[in-house]
């Protein structure tokens, strides 16, 4: 005949009995038991355990063979409930289970929705569309003399040029210097500059320096992203650096034909 575990309702009434039911009661009051519960449990056992309470050997392996490694899993929380369970009075059990089947679920919507948070995160710092092109108009105003000292992977960044008279989708490339290096070419700009126009935030660099029949022309990579994009590296148009001639650099000539050409 199996040896019974459960305190009877009597017995819950008086001396260690009591006592141990009411620890009981309180840790499984929430459904869930803490790391200081246990420990409490872990003391009371300790501290009780000649006192011949139905449940009390099984009780103090559980306990014991938890705190053993000094790290308590889920699945030993789970075990501990359960044996916790078993060692109350039958009218008490019930609640106690419910409890736990209550929080257990909880449980599972709430890792439900930080998964559906993280997806949502991840989803904000991912780029929407990614444009890789040859950097335009380079051998134009002098732009070779900045390109020249330019590097593979050396950062960049793109901004609409509205007031260009050749093209309504014109997007200049600039330097982190502010240095303009040439214009994101027109196949690209036909679908980039609408992004842009609608606060669409951007992170670009020089894939490599392509070596032209004259001067070297920078390979752009820009990677686009949503306005509300938990990408902190990410910039919006007025985050790129103020356009400025570069001292090396001889003023433009004056505006004609020649000299407005991308």
């Amino acid at each position: 005949m199996a040896k019974r575990v459960s305190i009877s309702t009597a017995q819950a009434q008086e001396g260690a009995s009591a006592e141990l039911v009411s620890l009981l009661q309180t840790v499984t009051a929430d459904g869930k038991i803490s790391n200081d519960e246990i420990k409490a449990l872990h003391r009371w056992t300790r501290d009780n355990k000649d006192c011949g309470l139905p449940g009390m050997q099984i009780l103090e392996e559980t306990i014991e063979s938890i705190c053993a490694d000094g790290r308590v899993s889920s699945e030993e929380r789970e075990e501990l409930a359960k044996v916790i369970e078993r060692v109350l009075p039958p009218e008490l059990r019930e609640v106690a289970k419910q409890r736990r089947r209550l929080e257990n679920l909880a449980q599972k919507e709430r890792t439900r929705a930080e998964s559906h948070a993280a997806a949502a995160e991840a989803e904000r710092r991912a780029p929407v569309f990614d444009f890789d092109f040859l950097v335009a108009g380079v051998a134009y105003e002098n732009r070779a003399l900045v390109t020249a000292r330019m590097t593979d992977h050396q950062p960049v960044f793109i901004i609409r040029d509205r007031r260009n008279q050749f093209s309504p989708n014109a997007i200049e490339v600039r330097t982190a210097d502010g240095f303009q290096i040439g214009f994101v070419p027109e196949k690209d700009a036909v679908d980039l500059a609408p992004l842009l126009d609608q606060g669409y935030r951007h992170t670009a660099w020089v894939k490599k320096m392509w070596q032209g029949r004259s001067i070297p022309i920078p390979v752009v990579i820009a990677e686009i992203y949503r306005p509300d994009t938990a990408k902190s590296e990410s910039v919006r148009e007025d985050e790129v650096p103020p356009k400025r001639t570069p001292s090396f650099v001889s003023p433009p000539p004056p505006p004609g034909p020649t000299s407005a050409r991308r």
